[in-house]
């Protein structure tokens, strides 16, 4: 009689998986990719396909289109674009509630915080909450500030093209949150904002879009979050909030 968990060992280590990937132009993008895959342990076998743009990898176990994703991301030239293997998309898109926990969670947090400490009023709500959510992201990029750049490039519009701009957007982000919690002039606060994050939603909607597979940078390195509509609602409702206290203040 087979041991159950030899069995189940012998089917891990036969999975196979497909991914699609652009950017690969020639033999040696294609060589390239191959390296940067192999780096996961976990991949025994990797094989490329340029002319479809096509990787096909055997692991001993499941890696999910982020794991791809981040093998990748020191090369913005190669991006994920479809995963192919659509029994292994459905258990990845299982877990999204598990996977944007933590940002559900910061989120939670700084609810509570504005909450108390504007008393129930919402002009000091929006304002406290604003604040905190700028200081709270951008501390966590601030954390790993080079590898925070190296995925928002992958992405940002601006910081495709400007290499400096990655490196400075937390500050800015910083920068702002304390003009929220200073209750600076409303107006420049809240125009800055929209057009801070108005522009780098640009970007989001078109990985989006695109259906690229891409590591979110809104919260850094620390926490593994995939590029999706939860990024642009994210985004949206901030410049929501702002464009309405410019609106307040207008009436």
């Amino acid at each position: 009689m087979s041991n159950p968990a030899q069995t189940q060992c012998k089917r891990i280590s036969k999975m196979k998986l497909t991914f699609q990937i652009s950017g690969m132009t020639c033999e040696g993008c294609a060589n390239k990719v191959k390296s940067l895959i192999q780096k996961n342990i976990s991949i025994n076998e990797v094989e490329v396909n340029l002319s479809e743009g096509i990787v096909n990898i055997k692991s001993e176990q499941l890696i999910t289109e982020i794991d791809i994703a981040q093998l990748l991301n020191q090369y913005p030239k190669y991006k994920l674009i479809e995963h192919a293997n659509k029994e292994n998309s459905k258990k990845t898109n299982s877990f999204t509630l598990k996977t944007y926990y933590p940002l559900l969670l910061i989120f939670l947090f700084l609810i509570s915080i504005a909450t108390w400490a504007s008393n129930f009023k919402i002009p000091l709500f929006m304002s406290y909450f604003m604040g905190s959510f700028f200081l709270t992201f951008s501390f966590f990029k601030l954390l790993d500030l080079k590898g925070f750049q190296m995925s928002f490039s992958n992405y940002d519009i601006i910081a495709k093209k400007i290499r400096l701009y990655g490196f400075i957007y937390p500050f800015i982000e910083l920068f702002i949150g304390w003009l929220y919690l200073l209750n600076f002039n409303i107006i420049i606060t809240n125009t800055a904002t929209i057009l801070f994050l108005g522009i780098g939603t640009i970007g989001v909607v078109q990985s989006v879009l695109k259906k690229e597979t891409i590591k979110c940078a809104c919260l850094g390195t620390v926490f593994n979050l995939p590029m999706s509509k939860v990024t642009i609602i994210e985004n949206s409702i901030m410049v929501l909030m702002a464009s309405s206290v410019l609106i307040g203040k207008a009436i």
